[in-house]
């Protein structure tokens, strides 16, 4: 779920989610996390930046965070 609030050229967003990893074990997992796409400009093909964290949790309760930072350019 994005929230874009265009008069500061920003968005906040929260995602949740499910998969199934197929790697050495098969199992399922479970994320939720939120971050923020901040861009330089007004329209929508605009350089920007963004950062996000997910956590994520499986079957054999194995948990872990994911932390995310980066540039985001339309080509």
């Amino acid at each position: 779920l994005r929230y874009p609030i265009k008069s500061a050229c920003i968005a906040p967003y929260v995602l949740v989610g499910g998969g199934y990893e197929t790697d050495s074990v098969q199992q399922g997992t479970w994320h939720v996390g939120g971050g923020v796409d901040i861009r330089f400009g007004h329209s929508g093909n605009c350089p920007g930046i963004f950062a996000d964290a997910r956590y994520t949790w499986t079957e054999d309760e194995e948990e872990f965070t994911v932390i995310r930072a980066g540039l985001r350019f339309n080509l």
